[in-house]
C-alpha cells in the first residue's frame, strides 16, 4: 500500500502520523460533499487527515481552504449516485441560508447554544451523540441535530411551534412537532 498524505502534506501512517501529530482521522462524507460543491474538489471515501484539522469530527475552515486538487479523473455515476449528489447539494444550499442551524457545527457559537438550548456546544454534541445511538433517525424535513435543537429550544424558551418553524425555516408548524 502506498504512502498516504494529509491535506497539509504530512505523511500519514496506519498507527500515527509521521510528524508528531495526533492520530489521523477520516474526513466525513458531509465534509467531502461540502468541499465538492463549494470548491469542485472530490474527496474520496476513506480520505484521512491529521486530527489537528478537525473540530468535533468536522474539518476546520482553514483546513478546507488548504485543500488543492491533486489530479483530474473521470468517473461514471449511476442514477443513485446522481440522486445522492442532488440531495446533498440541496441540503448544503438550504443550510447556508439558515441562521439557526444546528447541522453546521461551526454555525453557532457556544453562547448561542447556551442561549437557545441551555446546553454548551460540547454538551449539546454529547447529548446528540447519546440520543442518536437510541435509534432516532433523520427525516426528510429535519436532521436529528435539528430535531433535538428545536425540542430543547421549545423547552427552554417556551416558543410556539409556528415561531420555531419560522426560526428554523421549516415549512410549517406541523414539521416542528
Amino acid at each position: 500500500m502506498g504512502d498516504r498524505y494529509c491535506l497539509c502534506g504530512a505523511r500519514l501512517d496506519r498507527s500515527s502520523a509521521v510528524r508528531s501529530l495526533k492520530s489521523p482521522s477520516n474526513i466525513s462524507s458531509e465534509d467531502g460533499y461540502f468541499i465538492f460543491f463549494t470548491r469542485n474538489i472530490w474527496i474520496p471515501e476513506g480520505a484521512r487527515c491529521c486530527s489537528d484539522h478537525l473540530v468535533n469530527h468536522q474539518l476546520k475552515q482553514e483546513a478546507i481552504d488548504q485543500i488543492k486538487p491533486v489530479s483530474i479523473r473521470q468517473e461514471e455515476l449511476n442514477s443513485a449516485d446522481v440522486q445522492l449528489l442532488l440531495n446533498k447539494s440541496q441540503i448544503i444550499l438550504e443550510n447556508q441560508n439558515k441562521k439557526f442551524n444546528f447541522d453546521d457545527l461551526l454555525g453557532l457559537t457556544d453562547d448561542e447554544y447556551r442561549l437557545l438550548t441551555s446546553l454548551s456546544k460540547d454538551d449539546f454534541n454529547k447529548f446528540v451523540k447519546t440520543v442518536s445511538s437510541s435509534g432516532i433517525r433523520n427525516s426528510s424535513n429535519r436532521s436529528i441535530r435539528t430535531a433535538i435543537g428545536i425540542y430543547l429550544c421549545k423547552i427552554r424558551l417556551g416558543l410556539s411551534n409556528r415561531l420555531l418553524a419560522c426560526m428554523f425555516q421549516l415549512p410549517d408548524k406541523k414539521t416542528v412537532s
